[in-house]
């Protein structure tokens, strides 16, 4: 098939196309799905992932994202960095105890100069305070109420400025219940 689209943003995302597609065709092959060319491209076209890259604001901008270890931060730096300026790029980031939240810190701050760290409510997530320690980080910024915060990014005049909020999916699940309450 030739000029597949998907709607969701980053290489990885076309990366796990090819891997869905891929299996979609062995699966085929072997008589057990049986989908039409038109579901297939409909079915790519149309996929959604909640907390994965997910727009939630466009001016600003408002991205959510989930992730939760080193390869998912690389590929949310990637794709930030493919579709924005640099210094346009704030990242709050929160993070569970159990996970490499010193490697993850070291690779937004030498990506982003606009970092802060914060925490919700889950007995595993680190505190604000605990993520400085963890990634050597003195210089970066601690965020005690992320909801606060975005609210007032959400009412910045400066509308070219992008937050990209990272780190636990359940972090994720509690931001964008946040915003489910706000619109």
């Amino acid at each position: 098939m030739r000029d597949l689209r998907i709607d969701m943003a980053g290489e990885h995302q076309i990366e796990n196309s090819v891997v869905a597609l891929t299996s979609l065709y062995i699966l085929q092959e072997k008589g057990e799905v049986i989908l039409s060319e038109s579901a297939i491209r409909n079915g790519l076209q149309h996929t959604k992932w909640p907390g994965r890259f997910e727009v939630m604001s466009d001016h600003p901008t408002v991205i959510l994202d989930g992730a939760h270890n080193i390869e998912g931060i690389q590929s949310l730096l990637n794709t930030l960095n493919s579709r924005y300026k640099r210094e346009d790029v704030t990242v709050v980031f929160s993070a569970l105890r159990d996970k490499e939240a010193a490697d993850m810190i070291d690779m937004i701050k030498n990506s982003y100069s606009k970092m802060f760290l914060t925490t919700f409510a889950f007995p595993r997530a680190f505190s604000p305070k605990e993520l400085r320690r963890e990634g050597n980080s003195l210089n970066v910024e601690i965020v005690e109420d992320y909801e606060r915060y975005i609210e007032e990014f959400l009412h910045l005049d400066e509308k070219d400025k992008v937050l990209a909020v990272t780190g636990s999916l359940y972090f994720i699940s509690e931001v964008r219940k946040f915003f489910q309450k706000i619109k």
